[in-house]
């Protein structure tokens, strides 16, 4: 597991956009300030808002890992996340630490982070529902009896009547009581008739309707049958046009599938051709311009080269010959009014897109030349260090003029490396002998294909194998990333393809005019696109452990290197300003970062392996 660090992550200051990295074995405490013995080190003249012993961290040991943070008695105060603090107070992952009110910010940061140090918590307000109750009144209701009423019957009786003899009214009235009898019986019998015809006829209607009931429900039984079968043939006939559309679609998918594999493997013995890659890719191809300048740690001040002026006005740089034959730079903190050259560049480069949150792949010597030998190189390119002036520290003889190109420890020098800083009169060491020496970019940026804005960027890391660096940019879009290869060596002969901003290459402008009132401008502004070329991998640089050449057994392993390390040589004519971009293999996948060429051999160029690339941004070992 990689051992603990504590990583300040600068906001905004002089050191915008830097991280500085501690490693938390080697550090009780980390100091803040201008003070030139502060860890964390602040500009002297730019961070004037900073004492210059601000603030300090300090790591508190234990059973478990925590920090605190405290105000040195600084003029303008410590806030954490935006709160001034008082005393001595806890520091965790994430915190943003302000040295005074609008003052410098950074964030502080462990990684990897131990379990029981965990960020902040956000505390969202308590929001309480209220319940409102309400009372239930009481109903009453009463319902009162309704009364009753009782009939009572009258039962009369029939007096009794006298009697009297029959005669001839009396013999009518019999006659006429018997015919009232048989008209009465007739109407019985009528009324048994109609009884029955009645009875019969609602028999008659009920059975009727029975069975007319028994036949619709017949009727609707055959009618959801015939329904039944004519959904099923609809379901059968879909089921059937289901089945072939489902045949045709799989025998087209086999067949595409037929012609895409044979379209592959055309593709993977022809190779894909330049012109599909820059379709496919081209946006994906950076234009980058940075500058940066070399700093002394010790004081925060920017390095210059000693200048010396020359009868005819012009100047020579200055080296000095030190007691032990060593020839080394006459380098200095002091500008003397401006006629000391600086220690820095200007340089421009490619990239290429390697994930759709802004990462950015490209050399070490277009974004962080203060790590590697290009400065030596521009200034032999420019002529500027062809001719200078040794003196002698011991002063055995005076100053003599000198080719730099005599000596192989200036051609490579590093700026980045320890060297000896001298006064700017004389060629006398200050009294810390050895320093150390920090690149700081003063400006990097980066645009696209076809757009004529810039967007800032950041440096994130270099490698310490190989020529490749990363950085980052925040953009609002998702981005297009070009595809990897596995890392895997490429073979010698193979077809490949660069994209990249060569110097020499046609450019588009684009004259911008400016709306803004009294400011009205009009400037150009350069509009990349990038520039194609081909070739072949024309061997591959050694650096590689091979296996016994000597023929005799029990020989070991001879390990072979070559004069420019572990590089792809090509054949891509290509010049300054290429470096960094993309080589592609004949999958369209990225196998190497165009590197550099040779000097009067244009059709000699190199790239370093992408597996350089890939160790860089991939730093978490994976999990067993």
């Amino acid at each position: 597991m990689a051992a603990s660090r504590i990583v300040i992550q600068h906001v905004s200051s002089a050191k915008a956009n830097q991280i500085e990295q501690f490693p938390l074995d080697a550090f009780t405490e980390l100091t803040i300030g201008r003070d030139p013995t502060s860890t964390i080190l602040f500009d002297a003249s730019r961070d004037d808002s900073v004492s210059r012993r601000h603030a300090v961290i300090r790591v508190v040991s234990g059973e478990q890992l925590s920090f605190k943070i405290a105000d040195l008695g600084s003029r303008n105060g410590t806030r954490i996340n935006g709160e001034a603090i008082a005393g001595e107070t806890e520091l965790l992952p994430g915190d943003t630490v302000e040295l005074g009110t609008g003052g410098p910010r950074f964030v502080f940061d462990v990684q990897p982070r131990p379990a029981n140090l965990v960020a902040r918590t956000r505390v969202l307000p308590k929001v309480m529902n209220e319940t409102k109750i309400l009372s239930t009144a009481e109903i009453e209701a009463a319902a009162k009896a309704a009364t009753t009423s009782t009939i009572t019957p009258i039962n009369p009786t029939t007096p009794d009547m006298p009697k009297s003899g029959v005669g001839r009214a009396t013999v009518i009235g019999m006659l006429a009581e018997q015919r009232t009898q048989t008209n009465r019986s007739w109407m019985y019998v009528l009324a048994g008739v109609l009884v029955l015809v009645a009875v019969g006829g609602g028999y008659l209607y009920y059975d009727g309707k029975l069975k007319a009931e028994a036949a619709a429900v017949a009727m609707n039984e055959q009618q959801r049958q015939l329904a039944a079968q004519r959904e099923a043939a609809r379901r059968a006939q879909a089921e059937s046009a289901a089945a072939i559309e489902k045949a045709q679609r799989e025998s087209q998918a086999a067949l595409e599938k037929a012609q895409q594999e044979s379209a592959s493997s055309i593709q993977k013995a022809v190779g894909m051709a330049p012109q599909e890659i820059v379709r496919r890719w081209g946006n994906s191809t950076v234009l980058i311009e940075a500058s940066w300048r070399l700093y002394h740690q010790g004081s925060g001040k920017p390095v210059y080269q000693k200048m010396i002026t020359q009868p005819d006005r012009t100047r020579l740089p200055a080296y000095i010959l030190l007691a032990n034959g060593a020839i080394v730079r006459w380098l200095t903190t002091e500008d003397e009014n401006q006629t000391n050259r600086v220690i820095g560049l200007d340089a421009t480069g490619t990239g290429f897109v390697i994930s759709s949150t802004g990462f950015v792949l490209t050399n070490k010597h277009v974004v962080a030349g203060w790590t590697t030998t290009v400065y030596n190189q521009q200034q032999r390119a420019r002529g500027e260090d062809m001719k200078g002036v040794l003196y002698d520290i011991q002063q055995r003889q005076g100053p003599r003029y000198f080719s730099p190109a005599e000596s192989l420890e200036l051609f490579s020098w590093t700026p980045s490396k320890a060297a000896v800083l001298f006064q700017g009169n004389q060629p006398v060491p200050v009294p810390e002998e050895r320093s150390r020496f920090e690149g700081r970019v003063d400006r990097l940026q980066v645009k696209f294909p076809g757009s004529h804005t810039p967007v800032d960027a950041r440096f994130i890391r270099a490698s310490l194998h190989a020529d490749v660096a990363e950085i980052k940019i925040d953009s609002g879009q998702e981005l297009t990333p070009v595809e990897l290869s596995s890392g895997a060596i490429s073979p010698v002969g193979e077809a490949v393809t660069v994209m990249g901003y060569p110097s020499f290459s046609n450019k588009t402008f684009a004259l911008i005019r400016s709306n803004e009132g009294i400011n009205a401008s009009a400037t150009l502004e350069n509009i990349p696109e990038p520039t194609v070329t081909a070739g072949n991998i024309a061997r591959m640089g050694d650096g590689r452990s091979v296996g016994d050449t000597t023929g005799q057994s029990g020989g070991g392993a001879i390990a072979t290197y070559g004069s420019m390390g572990e590089l792809y040589q090509l054949t891509v004519p290509s010049g300054a300003g290429n470096s960094g971009g993309p080589v592609f293999d004949r999958e369209g996948k990225v196998i190497g970062i165009f590197s550099a060429g040779l000097p009067g051999r244009e059709t000699t160029t190199f790239a370093v392996p992408i597996k350089f690339g890939i160790e860089l941004f991939k730093l978490q070992r994976a999990s067993e």
